[in-house]
């Protein structure tokens, strides 16, 4: 590739052509929070009007869906490329959102905006893919747009793990280098040229066998994030120290991960090797922890010193639900590499009281102490409950998961409905936003189609148009909808059954249907 590909921006990145459309739960709010609780003693308050910037939102999904969960607070999108925000725009304006705003700028024109604080900034997607000077930008960025006590959040390959995906990625950039103007075509081709070289054996593949599975997993992408991931100029991944010390630089320290399980350091090692974090505080553990571990990816927030008058929650403010119906939950897990047990007191306590309705996590505190746990104990186990997929944040307590045959329901949200009318028969699946989650569950295919259909309709009628449009459904439709070998009378049934035992509670526990004609942003 050339710097003068008409492909890419000055700046080496891809745009002539736009980002995948979807939701990136890793973004919300009430997650990134909850995740920096933990570590911290006081976080921005999302129950509270707040600011939230995305730099680097591509077509807005994320922010939109966010947006539609805290109508209180003020959303901000900003991206380079053009298409990015009409597309962004069209669909705030299609959903009725009065709280969202998209600028198309660079990270340089953001520090000399006139612009209040932001308690979130986000930029996922970005830190790994552009060159030492933009990412020195984000950073100045970063320090002029966020608030005192305010969360920044992003996404990033590191060293060491990442040198493997580096050398991947160099490899493609370079069989892409051609005449070729479609930038899908040339980076399609260059895949299949490293298949080739995997396939003769050469010294890189062998350095690096696992290189096989991800050579696979590649071609199983959407053309558009094989082009934006794999063709744009830069990647760079640094190690997570680094990383830390260029955002020390401007105040701010490490406070957690969204990704629940490795919000705790010591779940990158397995337990026989934790010994070797003793004594180490949150950043030089996650540094320590990241180069013993060969860790390969992160998704990280840190946090900028709050001034002292600054009111914000404690992890003892937020509510939890399960994450599952029917309430059944496993005897252990592996939390990244260390196994956890649930087969204990503490852990059935929190199931009885959280299932039961109790979502409090002071109470849940309050309670346990009251039979002879301290805090920290059961804080523990709730935070190795919720690593492990099985609890997680709520803004607000959610409805019971009852679902009836006979009652009509709706999509509480016009902007999961926008969404879905504009994404779904190209994508596939489609975010649909929760003000109890203070985010989105991501719906695809089969599941995606059956809340079309009930959408003003009772779970049978759904059910019944359901079947009737996937019959019509040419035998290639089919197979996208989960019938590999056409449309089964048996594999619709099994499906329905999962839907209206398990999916279907599940969406109106967390106000993603609602009866009636009650219905939201």
């Amino acid at each position: 590739m050339t710097n003068h590909d008409r492909n890419l921006s000055e700046d080496g990145y891809v745009t002539s052509l736009s980002y995948i459309p979807g939701y990136i739960r890793h973004q919300a709010p009430c997650l990134l929070s909850f995740a920096a609780a933990a570590h911290c003693e006081s976080v921005p308050d999302f129950r509270q009007p707040f600011r939230y910037i995305d730099l680097g939102c591509g077509a807005g999904v994320t922010l939109i869906l966010l947006a539609a969960c805290y109508p209180h607070a003020k959303f901000v999108g900003v991206d380079m490329n053009p298409d990015h925000i009409r597309e962004a725009e069209r669909l705030a304006k299609d959903s009725g959102l009065t709280n969202t705003e998209f600028r198309c700028a660079s990270f340089d024109e953001c520090i000399h905006d006139n612009e209040d604080p932001f308690d979130y900034v986000t930029a996922h997607g970005i830190m790994s893919w552009v060159s030492e000077a933009v990412k020195a930008t984000l950073i100045q960025a970063v320090d002029k747009l966020i608030a005192p006590g305010g969360l920044f959040y992003f996404c990033h390959f590191v060293r060491p793990g990442g040198t493997k995906m580096e050398t991947l990625f160099r490899l493609i950039a370079n069989c892409a280098n051609g005449e070729n103007s479609d930038i899908v075509d040339r980076t399609r081709l260059a895949l299949k040229d490293v298949e080739g070289f995997h396939a003769e054996g050469l010294p890189l593949f062998r350095r690096y066998p696992s290189l096989a599975e991800d050579i696979q997993e590649l071609k199983a992408r959407d053309p558009r994030y094989l082009a934006h991931e794999y063709a744009n100029q830069h990647f760079s991944p640094e190690y997570f120290g680094q990383v830390a010390e260029r955002l020390k630089h401007i105040n701010c320290e490490y406070a957690g991960s969204p990704s629940l399980s490795r919000n705790n350091p010591r779940n990158l090692l397995a337990e026989e090797h934790v010994f070797s974090l003793d004594a180490l505080d949150g950043t030089q553990a996650q540094i320590r922890g990241s180069l013993l571990s060969h860790e390969l990816f992160r998704w990280d927030i840190f946090q900028r010193k709050p001034s002292p008058d600054r009111a914000g929650m404690t992890l003892d403010d937020f509510k939890v639900a399960a994450t599952r119906y029917p309430y059944v939950f496993p005897r252990n897990a592996t939390l990244v590499r260390r196994k956890v047990s649930f087969e204990n007191e503490m852990f059935r306590f929190l199931v009885d009281r959280i299932c039961s309705g109790h979502h409090d996590v002071s109470s849940l505190f309050s309670d346990g102490a009251a039979r002879g746990w301290s805090k920290q104990e059961l804080q523990a186990v709730l935070l190795d409950a919720a690593g492990a997929g099985l609890f997680q944040p709520v803004t607000c307590d959610p409805h019971k998961p009852v679902a009836r045959a006979d009652t009509k329901y709706k999509l509480s949200s016009t902007t999961s409905r926008a969404i879905w009318t504009r994404d779904f028969e190209r994508e596939g699946g489609t975010g649909h936003a929760s003000q109890v989650l203070g985010g989105a569950i991501t719906v695809n295919w089969f599941d995606g189609l059956f809340l079309h259909e009930l959408d003003g309709n009772t779970p049978q009628q759904a059910v019944t148009a359901l079947r009737k449009k996937i019959t019509s459904m040419s035998i290639h439709d089919q197979k996208r909808y989960g019938f590999p070998n056409g449309f089964e009378d048996q594999a619709f049934s099994e499906k329905i059954t999962k839907i209206l035992t398990r999916a279907l509670p599940t969406y109106v526990k967390y106000g993603i249907i609602a009866p009636g004609d009650s219905q939201d942003a």
